[in-house]
């Protein structure tokens, strides 16, 4: 057992190395931690998007209520994905809001029977408010005369 030739053989019993088990705990950890530092940073865009979105994006997506009961991590991608693509959109919003007068917004809202901005929960509404008001700053919106 001096040499790590022996040691080697002694631990993995057969002649299957030990060192290849020992890659398959790394790569679990490692997903272990991926996975605490994926459920940390999806809880952090809450804040981000907003409950109502967030809550939408996690069982639409994710089909569960909370980041940590997601167990597929393409799963857990995708919900990343969608939330960095709200995130965009609300900034988007936030970019042209400024230069279509509120009664616009408001008159806009209204046809598309959409809720106040602050209320939007779910992806399809935000991306038609979103196009809606850039057409409207755009000018190439029917209202926007």
């Amino acid at each position: 057992m001096g040499s790590l030739g022996g040691w080697w053989h002694d631990l993995g019993g057969d002649d299957q190395p030990v060192f290849i088990q020992g890659i398959a705990v790394i790569e679990n950890a490692a997903w272990c931690l991926s996975d605490r530092l994926t459920n940390t940073y999806l809880v952090g865009r809450v804040e981000t998007v907003g409950a109502k979105l967030y809550r939408w994006v996690l069982r639409e997506y994710g089909h569960a209520n909370q980041p940590h009961l997601v167990r597929d991590i393409q799963e857990k991608k995708k919900i990343l994905d969608v939330l960095e693509s709200a995130t965009r959109g609300l900034r988007r919003m936030e970019a042209v809001l400024d230069r279509v007068p509120e009664q616009q917004v408001s008159a806009l809202l209204a046809k598309l029977q959409a809720p106040p901005l602050n209320e939007i929960a779910d992806m399809p509404t935000l991306v038609q408010v979103v196009q809606a008001l850039e057409s409207i700053v755009n000018g190439s919106h029917p209202s926007a005369a």
